[in-house]
């Protein structure tokens, strides 16, 4: 299955979504858990049934996408129809379905940060780049500039294993929350604008309040987009050094996660949605 995969990739820069049986997930190697989500059909029964938000046995594999019927009813159609569910939101489903060649902004996008009168101003001397499903820090390089030793922020610290979603960013900088471990101490905060982001989610991932104490680039607080650096005022404390962090995976889930951590999923924090059903790729959680 891994080579069939890979062949598919290598011809059209797409990791395809897996369609498995929810009683055949264990045949399923890790290295291709790891590059495609999975696609798992499982019926709570065979009876005809219409759209279902959320059909029975949901999200219980960490899979992106739920088939629970072949037996559907829809109206304007009168035969069988197999109904799914994609636990996603658009741009991730775009992202599945573009791959290699999701639309990149034409040049890096500039780190910003804030000047004393509260506008923004760019760092030329820094280069920020949201990383594609696909990427590598070789082939970001390539685009970009540099070397792939020069592009650092990636949560996983391992230069082979990047994930969609997250910034890298080469050249000088101020300390940033880019995801994957908060530095200790007491200082300013800053923090890298991640896809599915707004303010009040990074404010109560961050524990960082009131909301009037961050700046922005556009100004608006509900105008923020993946890329930009937004800026916390007052004065943070960090959190003390040796906190755990974990990257999310496509087709993750909060239990499916403790489980392979060893903890109690209620020890995970930091998902942007409040929602302890809703994580998403690409997005650093805490234990």
């Amino acid at each position: 299955m891994l080579q069939f995969v890979q062949r598919i990739h290598d011809r059209t820069r797409v990791w395809p979504l897996v369609y498995v049986q929810a009683s055949a997930i264990g045949q399923i190697p890790q290295q291709v858990w790891d590059k495609c989500g999975l696609w798992v059909a499982q019926y709570a029964n065979m009876l005809p049934t219409g759209y279902q938000s959320n059909p029975w046995n949901y999200g219980a594999y960490g899979e992106a996408m739920r088939q629970y019927s072949s037996t559907g009813r829809l109206p304007g159609y009168s035969g069988n129809l197999d109904l799914n569910v994609f636990r996603g939101e658009r741009w991730q489903w775009d992202a599945y379905a573009q791959g290699d060649g999701a639309k990149r902004p034409s040049t890096p996008l500039p780190e910003t940060t804030a000047g004393a009168t509260g506008q923004q101003t760019a760092n030329t001397g820094r280069q920020c780049v949201v990383v594609q499903p696909g990427d590598s820090l070789s082939a970001i390089a390539a685009r970009y500039g540099g070397t792939w030793g020069e592009w650092t922020g990636y949560a996983s610290g391992d230069p082979g294993l990047i994930y969609a979603g997250e910034t890298v960013c080469r050249g000088a900088t101020q300390q940033t929350a880019t995801g994957g471990q908060r530095p200790s101490g007491t200082g300013s905060l800053q923090v890298t604008v991640q896809s599915g982001d707004t303010m009040s989610g990074i404010a109560a991932r961050y524990d960082a309040w009131p909301l009037s104490s961050w700046s922005v680039p556009s100004g608006n607080l509900n105008l923020i987009y993946p890329g930009q650096v937004v800026t916390y005022a007052g004065s943070y404390q960090y959190q003390s050094a040796g906190g755990r962090a974990y990257t999310v995976r496509s087709g993750d889930t909060l239990s499916g996660i403790a489980a392979r951590l060893g903890i109690s999923w209620t020890q995970l924090t930091g998902y942007r949605s409040g929602n302890p059903s809703l994580i998403y790729p690409g997005e650093v959680l805490y234990y």
